[in-house]
């Protein structure tokens, strides 16, 4: 099995060097395991948030109008792989 190692850093590090991630690419905040989702031309502190979190579930279905299109992707895929 091949092992993913996605770039990671500290919310502070990433602030502070503000990188513009490239497309689809994922990085970490590794003190707070929140992550963003690169478009290759915005910097990082312009970039949102990615993830689900409670606020976007009810009753077992996602709210997809909260989610932004690369979250959704990313739910879809964790989804199918893991409850398949």
């Amino acid at each position: 099995m091949k092992t993913v190692q996605h770039k990671r850093g500290t919310a502070a590090i990433l602030t502070a060097n503000n990188p513009t991630i490239a497309a689809g690419e994922i990085v970490v905040e590794t003190d707070t395991n929140r992550f963003k989702v690169g478009d290759g031309s915005t910097a990082w502190v312009s970039l949102p948030y990615e993830g689900i979190n409670a606020s976007y579930l009810s009753a077992g279905t996602l709210a997809d109008d909260r989610l932004s299109s690369s979250a959704r992707s990313s739910a879809s895929l964790y989804l199918w792989a893991n409850f398949r």
